[in-house]
């Protein structure tokens, strides 16, 4: 399975990861190690996450109120 950012997933990552990083430094790549490690599992793993439509899944971050979907 290939993974690419959407363009606007791209932005929105983005501008997560400065907001978590103005709240406190090292936060913003705390984010971004976590986003990252839901995409592995998502890769590794397609099956992996609740199905919210035919074809939808979503995964939960642990530590932050963030969800991807694909």
């Amino acid at each position: 399975m290939n993974f690419q950012y959407h363009p606007e997933a791209a932005k929105e990552l983005t501008s997560s990861i400065e907001y978590y990083e103005d709240k406190s430094e090292g936060l913003g790549e705390e984010f971004l190690d976590e986003v990252e490690a839901a995409i592995s599992l998502i890769l590794s793993h397609p099956k992996t996450g609740t199905l919210i439509t035919k074809e939808d899944r979503r995964i939960l971050l642990n530590r932050f109120r963030f969800a991807y979907k694909r």
